[in-house]
């Protein structure tokens, strides 16, 4: 696996495999399945690194699975309709905090804004990438 960590602090970093393991799966010929551990392999990640995220990723209907020896995975809806964003919000939803992260203090909620308004505007940008988007990146660059 690429070592997305360092180059992508401020990124989840099984971010960039995971739309990569996306792209993977909207490029599969015919209506085939991927198994996400293959799809995760094409990616460069370990053969079990995105299994974790299948289960949330078909509830948020980014997937959809067939079982049996011949299953695995395809997209639920069009690459063009699946962004980055939804990827990443996958993520935080996973996430669990067990206090309030946020000081208790008059300046600790004024400065809270900004870094929601830092956190939105991060998203907007996630939101306008879309798998279709990167999957013509590959094929353009190829």
């Amino acid at each position: 696996m690429s070592d997305w960590k360092s180059r992508f602090p401020l990124l989840p970093p099984w971010l960039p495999t995971l739309a990569e393991a996306m792209v993977h799966i909207a490029m599969t010929k015919g209506n085939n399945p991927v198994p996400m551990r293959e799809a995760g392999r094409r990616a460069g990640a370990e053969p079990r690194y995105l299994e974790k995220y299948q289960a949330a990723l078909v509830a948020h209907g980014i997937l959809k699975g067939k079982r049996g020896p011949n299953g695995g995975f395809l997209l639920a809806r069009s690459p063009s309709t699946i962004t980055v964003g939804d990827l990443y919000r996958i993520w935080l939803d996973q996430l669990k905090f067990d206090e309030d992260p946020w000081p208790r203090s008059e300046f600790g909620a004024k400065m809270e804004q900004v870094f929601r308004l830092a956190e939105t505007r991060m998203i907007a940008e996630l939101d306008a990438v879309t798998i279709d988007d990167l999957m013509n990146t590959v094929l353009t660059n190829g």
